[in-house]
C-alpha cells in the first residue's frame, strides 16, 4: 500500500486509520464504472459511515468513479 507521497506505509494498516467503526452489513452490490459503462456485480461485508466494501468480480483501478446500487434481501420476522 502506498501513501500520497508514494512512499511504503510501515507500521500501519488501513483499519488502523480508518475514522468510523464498520458494521457487518450484507448486501448485493451493483457497480458501474462511469467511464468505461461496465455493470460489475458483486456483494458487500461492512458498511460505515465513511463508505463500504464491496467485493466485485474484476478489481478497479484506483479513482475510478463509480455508481454503486446496494439491494438487501428483507429480513423473515
Amino acid at each position: 500500500m502506498e501513501s500520497d507521497s508514494s512512499k511504503p506505509l510501515r507500521g500501519s494498516s488501513l483499519r488502523e486509520r480508518r475514522y468510523a467503526i464498520r458494521y457487518p452489513f450484507r448486501a448485493d452490490a451493483e457497480t458501474l464504472d462511469l467511464k468505461s459503462g461496465a455493470h460489475l456485480a458483486g456483494v458487500t461485508s461492512d458498511l460505515s459511515p465513511g463508505g463500504c466494501f464491496a467485493c466485485t468480480s474484476r478489481l478497479l483501478e484506483m479513482g475510478t468513479r463509480v455508481h454503486l446500487t446496494l439491494k438487501r434481501a428483507k429480513s423473515r420476522e
